[in-house]
């Protein structure tokens, strides 16, 4: 098959939907698919211009200029970018999605799209986000060969509004992600530093152990939205200069490293559509204690492979890691990389392309 991975943003910029798309179009190359990635030619939050045309890790990428909306972001030359397709798979909603679907009796290519949490990942213009989904959301989506929701919240969501949804949730190459020497009592978050990852919350709770806890946090991720400074302020206020250190835009053998060598994986976010920076950890021995979310909870088995913690408060968050640093650590860590092994790509793969083949067209 020839298939258009389509999304916002792809390498070099970096963030969880990204990488979901670079792993899926390299399981795909694997099986003898020819596929490329089209996305916009500009990072978030940059105004430098990529290239229009150039081979990423033996993917093929054609990038489009656009009209920034800010909420809404219009691609020009779509169409043109997928006449030598026969799919399309987009992922996430927004004028990418809707284009494409409205534009099918143009195009006739089968469409498919990838929730990666909808719209809701914060409240912000919650009413307009509220209008579009049950308006315009509601009317485009069942025209779609088919809507892959990547986690089981997103399948309840999007279930509400279509019903030609199907639940595949991401998947990542857990042989990439190796268990190593773990540091005592270290701690790793890896994310976007936005509004809805809640650093905020994650530096407050660890500023509320007792003063002699030993430990060590990386705060690992790109300023998403200008917030890097606020947290280092708020690092120095808490006194915690010598224990947090934050790692901006690490590479993937950085991340990977990361992994690798922490203890545990931390996180306060308040809405993950699926926690892939969680499975990864998992994968490498992390023991997860992370803040109680839909994307969070479908993963992670309190108690068993990990930790679900309230992280709304400091002192009931820094409680929990308390209680988490006193645990059967090699058990539970074994657990994770276990509970890992059950997101690995390869099955996810099988299930896209008999998706793909099945899709209604």
């Amino acid at each position: 098959m020839r298939i258009a991975q389509v999304s916002h943003h792809f390498a070099p910029c970096v963030g969880g939907v990204e990488r979901v798309v670079r792993d899926i179009s390299k399981a795909l190359q694997e099986r003898g698919h020819e596929v490329k990635v089209i996305c916009l030619n500009r990072c978030a939050y940059s105004r430098i211009d990529l290239p229009r045309k150039e081979t990423v890790d033996g993917i093929l990428v054609e990038r489009l200029k656009f009209v920034d909306l800010k909420y809404y972001k219009i691609a020009m030359g779509l169409l043109a970018s997928i006449r030598d397709s026969d799919i399309v798979h987009v992922h996430g909603i927004g004028f990418l999605s809707d284009f494409l679907i409205a534009m099918k009796v143009v195009h006739r290519k089968k469409v498919f799209v990838s929730t990666h949490g909808g719209i809701f990942h914060t409240g912000s213009v919650g009413l307009l986000k509220n209008v579009y989904f049950q308006g315009v959301q509601r009317a485009l989506l069942g025209f779609a060969d088919g809507i892959v929701a990547v986690s089981r919240n997103d399948l309840v969501l999007f279930s509400g509004i279509c019903k030609n949804v199907a639940l595949i949730e991401n998947g990542i190459h857990v042989s990439g992600f190796i268990p190593g020497k773990k540091a005592a009592n270290s701690f790793l978050f890896v994310g976007r530093i936005s509004r809805n990852k809640r650093v905020d919350r994650l530096i407050g709770a660890f500023a509320e152990l007792p003063k002699k806890t030993g430990f060590s946090l990386v705060i690992a991720g790109t300023d998403w939205e200008g917030l890097l400074e606020g947290c280092r302020k708020l690092v120095r206020e808490k006194g915690l200069a010598k224990k947090v250190r934050f790692v901006i835009g690490p590479s993937e053998d950085e991340l990977k490293a990361l992994y690798s060598s922490s203890e545990f994986f931390v996180s306060a976010s308040e809405y993950e559509g699926f926690g892939l920076s969680l499975v990864e950890a998992m994968a490498s021995g992390c023991i997860p204690i992370v803040h109680n979310n839909e994307g969070f909870g479908s993963i992670v088995r309190h108690g068993q492979d990990g930790f679900i913690a309230d992280f709304s408060g400091t002192e009931t968050a820094a409680k929990a890691i308390s209680a988490a640093m006193k645990c059967g650590k090699k058990k539970m860590s074994r657990a994770a990389v276990a509970r890992a092994m059950k997101f690995s790509i390869s099955g996810k793969i099988t299930e896209l392309e008999g998706l793909y083949a099945a899709g209604k067209n």
